[in-house]
């Protein structure tokens, strides 16, 4: 069984520096598990890596297709599992890093989908319409899907109306499955969570800093994908550009929608009791975080 380093966290916690870090010291490569940054358009808004980054430590499953490409938990477990066996074969254990929590959770638990690309009861149901649908069919997941999360609650209407039965019930079973890989995970977070928030508001203003504006004006005029059009500041920027508010408010809304997503992954992640959580607002030894991943004999195969 292939051993993998497994690194969550919300947005703007710090995982791409950590997970280089670790890497650096253990000879590895890293796999990305972020939803956003396989798109090759989308640099600056997804916060990928920088080329300097990746020039240092070999990262895999960033910007391999274009926005113009539909991407998927179905996508990403093929294309992780390649990676990972790929990397594996060479000695090294491979580190996954990411916040997208269904695709940590569909690799490390071994989830049992079945994809149909043909199949989606949802396209046709608007957003504010969505949350009612899903509460018609599936209570139990309207309970615990944030009436805003319009992708999680598509997905439980498709999943039910494809399985009949509750998405929740589907990642409860697959608990019970036995994983491809034999895990140690972290989680990155702050004890304060006003510094992860003023982190985000900080980020986002940067990124209009780099080139922002410029990356959007970009892609927009592209055939962009339901998938990738899903990034925040892609279309918190559109209204502007089409008159309709201004940069101030733009920037604004990416800020708290960033705060928001930043809050639902901090609930998805925590939810796991086997993660071995690290506060970056305290300090943390590296010598400290290696010498526990040595003990746990995750260093070298």
């Amino acid at each position: 069984m292939n051993k993998i380093i497994v690194i969550v966290g919300p947005t703007a916690s710090g995982k791409t520096d950590f997970a280089i870090d670790i890497a650096k010291k253990i000879n590895s490569e890293i796999v990305s598990a972020d939803s956003l940054q396989v798109y090759r358009e989308f640099n600056i808004c997804t916060s990928k890596p920088t080329i300097k980054q990746m020039k240092e430590i070999k990262h895999h499953l960033i910007g391999h297709i274009s926005v113009s490409e539909e991407y998927n938990v179905f996508s990403f477990i093929k294309d992780a599992e390649k990676c990972i066996s790929k990397i594996s074969k060479k000695g090294i254990v491979p580190i996954v890093v990411g916040g997208t929590g269904l695709y940590i959770d569909a690799l490390v638990k071994n989830f049992q989908l079945r994809e149909d690309k043909k199949t989606n009861f949802s396209e046709n149901i608007k957003d504010l319409e969505l949350h009612q649908v899903l509460e018609s069919i599936d209570p139990l997941a309207a309970k615990q899907i944030h009436k805003n999360d319009f992708k999680r609650i598509r997905n439980a209407i498709n999943f039910f109306k494809e399985f009949n039965c509750s998405i929740l019930t589907q990642e409860k079973n697959t608990s019970f499955i036995s994983s491809k890989f034999e895990v140690l995970k972290f989680g990155l977070s702050f004890k304060d969570r006003q510094k992860l928030y003023d982190k985000i508001n900080l980020r986002v203003d940067k990124m209009l800093d780099y080139g922002l504006i410029n990356e959007i004006d970009f892609v927009r005029k592209l055939n962009v994908s339901k998938t990738a059009s899903a990034a925040i500041g892609y279309k918190e920027l559109l209204p502007f550009f089409e008159n309709k508010c201004s940069l101030n408010e733009s920037l604004e809304k990416i800020k708290q929608q960033t705060r928001r997503y930043a809050k639902r992954q901090i609930t998805w992640f925590k939810r796991c009791d086997i993660t071995n959580w690290i506060f970056m607002d305290e300090k943390n030894k590296l010598d400290d975080i290696l010498e526990f991943i040595k003990d746990k004999k995750f260093d070298v195969q």
